[in-house]
């Protein structure tokens, strides 16, 4: 449950101004993937697919992004179980929070690589987030993959607790992504 509410958020990403010449680009689904591993004590964990996502964003020719907006509905997050996807729904109040967005507001060239920084809308809240990444072009595709950990409780949401079991807050969101050419236009 709170994989999905990360993984929705840093998936909206907005447009940012930038200058020269960037490529617009649209996911690949067929190959593309967004999931959170959540664990839980007594340990065990289990991964959250975001099984539906809009994403449309455009890189330089280095492969920063300049302009990036990601969005899912919770109503899309699979679990693996219909029980645990209820109560997951239920607990993210997604009558009143239906949607994760994560709009970029820019991209940071550093030591360790690209670090896409933006706002991340989750619960009602937003908060802004940075997710390292990297990309790569790979036979006419760009292949964007990023990892980051994100604490639930920021975004207001409670440890979800069940008998002895207890939900960890902080989610490990993955996101290999891989992006076809749309077009080439100037920003």
């Amino acid at each position: 449950m709170w994989m999905i509410r990360v993984v929705l958020r840093l998936l909206i990403l907005g447009l940012v101004a930038c200058h020269g010449i960037a490529a617009e680009l649209e996911v690949d689904k067929s190959v593309s993937k967004v999931f959170a591993e959540v664990k839980a004590s007594p340990p065990h964990s289990f991964e959250v697919v975001v099984t539906d996502f809009e994403s449309v964003l455009s890189i330089d020719d280095s492969g920063a992004m300049t302009a990036a907006r990601f969005t899912f509905d919770f109503a899309d997050l699979d679990s693996d179980s219909n029980k645990r996807d209820s109560k997951m729904r239920s607990w993210m109040n997604v009558e009143l929070n239906p949607v994760v967005e994560f709009v970029l507001e820019k991209t940071e060239t550093r030591e360790e690589g690209l670090v896409a920084i933006g706002e991340l809308v989750m619960h009602g809240v937003s908060r802004q987030i940075e997710i390292p990444y990297s990309s790569r072009e790979n036979q006419g595709k760009w292949i964007l993959e990023g990892d980051v950990v994100l604490d639930h409780q920021e975004w207001g949401l409670e440890i979800v607790k069940l008998l002895f079991f207890r939900v960890k807050p902080k989610l490990g969101i993955r996101i290999p992504v891989s992006y076809t050419h749309l077009r080439a236009h100037e920003t």
